[in-house]
């Protein structure tokens, strides 16, 4: 079975008719073929990793074989690493109040930057990696919340934004980009002065490009670009296409994303659309093991790769199943990796979640075993505790 050939891509034609509404289906025992990821339980490349298992803060560093709690107690964790990786931001519950702390994970430090009444806060990085965007929203009612930007050591100051509860994105020129429930603000970093105002109705999954000069979002069913303000938009694909679980590349030049098979009903094919040329490809090739249902496209850091999840149906025994890969794709042609791969009885999609690369070469793959941090050259895995959630890792020297 060559699992290596490369995804050929394919001009979109326009869709036409209705899909079918069954899958195509294999009938064979349940038993997959080797996959070409098996884990391996040892790891060959060591990691210093932030994880959180059960309701603590660990930090792990599997070249020293060191594993320590950084805050025991939480709940309701969030995370988010600068660019470089050189810290990363948690942000956490704990006996009745919000915290956010700052990690420098080249000396293990931790930083009070915030502390509110329960609530949650939302994160973001500068394009830089200079400063980190928060906001908080408390969760009871007539309780004022914030917007901050801290740098590095975890010096934070009020920007003053007295409406906007959420921080959503920077823009390369320094602007930051905030919200409430009804609308999208383009402010300065300095007061909060109202620069653009984007319209939340009628939009959802908005999101914006890495350096925050265009946004992505969906609207009755179709998939829209445009400038940061809302202004210049085009479209990325139509409704009849269904498209969902978008992602821009890290430069911001293309947008993959899922759209509807126009045979199957339960067939989705990932595409790509060139944001300078508007043109969407689709992949949807039929595969040595059959037609495949491919889902949540996830770039790497250097743009090179897309990872995505991967379904073959399955019957037998008087069941239905799934095969269900994790797959890293060349952009450029070049092969296609067949990471992990597992049954699982639930037929249903894959539930999108936060992109999982460390680096260009390593990947994180959650599994109902728990998450796993594979090489995707050597197919060596490293596994975590299985009711563990990984909130950053690296690549560290086991000498």
């Amino acid at each position: 079975m060559d699992l290596n050939k490369i995804i050929i891509s394919t001009t979109l034609a326009l869709l036409a008719g209705g899909c079918a509404s069954a899958p195509p289906v294999i009938v064979e025992e349940p038993e997959p073929e080797t996959p070409t990821g098996t884990p391996i339980v040892q790891p060959g490349d060591g990691y210093l990793m932030y994880y959180v298992d059960g309701a603590d803060i660990h930090v792990r560093n599997t070249a020293a074989a060191i594993d320590s709690v950084v805050v025991a107690g939480v709940s309701g964790v969030v995370a988010s690493a600068s660019p470089d990786g050189s810290h990363v931001a948690v942000a956490y519950a704990r006996a009745g109040s919000a915290e956010l702390v700052m990690i420098d994970t080249r000396t293990g430090s931790v930083s009070s930057v915030h502390s509110a009444p329960p609530g949650e806060y939302t994160l973001a990085w500068s394009v830089e990696g200079d400063a980190l965007g928060a906001a908080h929203r408390p969760a009871a009612q007539g309780i004022r919340g914030a917007v901050l930007i801290a740098d590095t050591d975890g010096n934070a100051r009020d920007i003053g934004c007295s409406a906007s509860n959420r921080f959503i994105a920077w823009r390369s020129n320094g602007q930051v980009i905030v919200g409430d429930d009804a609308n999208v603000y383009t402010v300065s970093a300095r007061d909060c002065s109202t620069l653009a105002t984007l319209s939340r109705r009628d939009k959802t999954h908005i999101q914006y490009s890495p350096d925050g000069n265009r946004v992505l979002f969906e609207r009755n069913g179709g998939l829209i670009g445009a400038r940061y303000d809302g202004a210049s938009s085009q479209w990325v694909a139509r409704s009849r296409y269904r498209p969902r679980n978008a992602r821009w590349s890290p430069d911001g030049s293309r947008i993959a994303f899922e759209v509807q098979s126009e045979q199957y009903g339960n067939i989705t094919h990932l595409a790509i659309y060139e944001y300078a040329t508007g043109r969407m490809t689709i992949h949807s090739d039929e595969k040595p093991l059959g037609v495949p249902r491919d889902m949540n496209p996830c770039w790497s850091p250097n743009g090179d790769r897309i990872a995505h999840d991967r379904d073959y149906f399955r019957s037998g025994g008087g069941q239905e199943y799934v095969q269900r890969q994790k797959v890293a794709s060349a952009m450029d042609g070049g092969t296609e990796v067949v990471v992990a791969e597992e049954l699982v009885r639930d037929v249903s999609p894959a539930e999108p979640g936060p992109c999982g690369w460390i680096d260009d070469n390593h990947l994180v793959v959650t599994s109902t075993e728990g998450p796993r941090v594979f090489n995707i050259e050597t197919k060596v895995a490293y596994r975590l505790p299985e009711n563990s959630r990984l909130l950053w890792a690296r690549v560290v020297s086991r000498e």
